[in-house]
């Protein structure tokens, strides 16, 4: 389903359509169960959402942009942490891994350690 965009507000609920006038909520309803879905950002290609569960009719879109939304045989990935933690692209034909959302660690050094040590000793000091 591509080009996914807000069609309507009532109710106290959004309906979305694709390009082809086909309502969001038809078509996931229509979606494997326990199969991946994503839902792809059109602009920068970038996977905003993943779901690998038994009920894909917990997938919600809840955006003003244009969406894609596929469903995949499988993804990288197995768990939703593990997709939160790293960047994903969709070029159409597979899922790309662009980098990780996590920076690494920085090492303490001997200096980090002593400014912590005195600011700790300053407050104990203060609770005296």
């Amino acid at each position: 389903m591509t080009g996914i965009t807000l069609d309507a507000v009532r109710e106290g609920g959004c309906y979305y359509k694709d390009d082809k006038g086909v309502c969001w909520y038809e078509y996931r309803n229509a979606l494997l169960k326990n199969k991946p879905v994503i839902v792809v950002d059109q602009k920068t290609r970038e996977i905003v959402l993943m779901y690998q569960g038994s009920d894909p009719t917990k997938v919600g879109l809840f955006t003003t942009g244009v969406y894609d939304v596929y469903q995949l045989d499988s993804f990288p990935v197995a768990t939703w942490r593990e997709f939160a933690q790293n960047h994903y692209e969709f070029d159409g034909k597979q899922v790309v891994l662009v980098g990780s959302k996590i920076e690494p660690e920085k090492p303490r050094t001997k200096e980090d350690i002593w400014a912590d040590l005195q600011k700790l000793q300053a407050e104990l000091s203060a609770l005296k």
